[in-house]
This record gives C-alpha cells, sequence and structure tokens, in this order.
C-alpha cells in the first residue's frame, strides 16, 4: 500500500517474502532475515537499516520507479489468478 501510495518503505521482511522483490525496486530499504534463528539480526542491524533509510529519503522520488512493475502483486491481479485457476478446477 505504501509503495502504491508513493511512500517510502522501511521494512522488516523475511528473506522469502515476495514483497522483498518489490520494495527492492527503488522503493526502500529492507531488513531480510531467515526465519526464527535470525531475529537477532534484525536487533543487530536495524539501525543500520534505519541510518540507510534516513539517507534514502533524502534522494527518494516516487517518479523513479515504475508502478507498472507491482501490477502482478496487487490484490485484483491475485484474484484474477485465483478465479481462473478456480475455472480450470471446476467441471461443469
Amino acid at each position: 500500500q505504501a509503495v502504491l501510495a508513493g511512500k517510502a518503505v522501511l521494512a522488516v521482511l523475511h528473506k522469502d517474502s515476495t514483497a522483498l522483490k518489490v520494495i527492492g525496486l527503488h522503493t526502500g530499504i529492507v531488513l531480510a532475515f531467515d526465519g526464527e534463528a535470525e531475529l537477532n539480526k534484525v536487533g543487530a542491524e536495524f539501525n543500520n537499516r534505519f541510518s540507510e533509510f534516513i539517507l534514502f529519503l533524502q534522494n527518494f522520488d516516487s517518479n523513479y520507479f515504475d508502478q507498472s512493475s507491482f501490477e502482478k502483486y496487487s490484490a485484483k491481479f491475485v484474484t484474477k489468478q485465483l478465479a481462473d485457476l478456480l475455472a480450470k478446477a471446476i467441471v461443469v
């Protein structure tokens, strides 16, 4: 939502999150971790990532990234995929 609203994002995400791909497209700073085993990493690296985010904000321009690259993650697109798969699964 923040990205589509043209806002920069500071995110703490699991390394396998699809949001990681989206936010990495010139929209913000991500602190990625690999589950419970790396929770200490979040605490240890958060201040550095926050500092990076503050610097990132100084040059952030929401016009710099192509919002169409986010389309495949939109609710509309995901709902269409689900509807298409359900249509294939239903035998009339």
